[in-house]
């Protein structure tokens, strides 16, 4: 492709459409070959890679405390565990929830009210919102 058409857009760059004009190209662009040496642009510099920021590479974590109630919730569908709560009884399945799954450990009255606020959320923000409302300190982990 050839170092002109990046030269032509650093040198737009630089210059701006007010300075330059909207739709003229500058002189030195016109000439690649004549134009003093610029800096290269670097991809971090760009404004795509401004605007598209990388995407999470897995599922977020959510962990919650209050007093000695700790909740972790991870995005997924799965098994909500209740550390205090007794085992199921032999044979009988745990309902994965359709879009969560985590545990709870610790305060028994703590834990109780976070698997609540667990089982009736779609998402970590509802289960962010609902367990602060309850004072818990939430922090939602890539």
């Amino acid at each position: 492709m050839g170092h002109a058409p990046r030269r032509f857009l650093v040198i737009l760059a630089a210059c701006g459409l007010a300075a330059c004009g909207r739709g003229e190209s500058h002189p030195e662009a016109e000439h690649p070959e004549e134009a003093p040496p610029t800096a290269e642009v670097q991809p971090e510099d760009s404004v795509e890679a401004a605007e598209d920021p990388v995407p999470p590479s897995g599922p977020r974590t959510l962990e919650a405390q209050r007093g000695r109630g700790r909740v972790s919730v991870t995005e997924g569908s799965g098994p909500l565990i209740d550390s205090n709560a007794p085992p199921p009884p032999p044979g009988q399945t745990v309902h994965p929830h359709p879009t969560l799954h985590g545990s709870c450990m610790g305060d028994i009255p703590a834990c109780s009210e976070a698997g609540t606020v667990v089982r009736r959320a779609t998402t970590l923000e509802q289960v962010r919102d609902g367990l602060v409302a309850l004072g818990f300190e939430v922090r939602i982990l890539p």
